[in-house]
């Protein structure tokens, strides 16, 4: 696609599994979060959020207890694992429109 003189290149939005906000793991969101206690997805303490972290250059993945990487890192070993289930079950997923 050009636009204003600029090569564009259109992709399909690739839906992602979902990852609470609140205890930082998958298969739910933070309105339905049986956990008590906030969890931060950037250095992996619970009592406040990610936002809120101060040490956001600790990093701790809740997901798969990795200590190099924070939870919503899309290079983690889980966050890759469950994209590839989720393109399993959607194969329209995989497609490019």
């Amino acid at each position: 696609i050009t636009i204003c003189g600029a090569i564009l290149r259109a992709r399909k939005d690739k839906k992602e599994p979902i990852r609470c906000r609140k205890c930082q793991l998958y298969g739910h969101i933070a309105r339905d979060c049986k956990n008590k206690d906030d969890i931060c997805g950037t250095c992996g303490t619970s009592g406040h959020w990610t936002a809120q972290c101060s040490t956001p250059q600790t990093r701790r993945c809740i997901s798969c207890r990795g200590s190099n990487h924070a939870s919503w890192d899309r290079q983690c070993p889980e966050f890759i694992r469950r994209c590839y289930e989720y393109d399993q079950r959607n194969p329209e997923n995989t497609l490019p429109y």
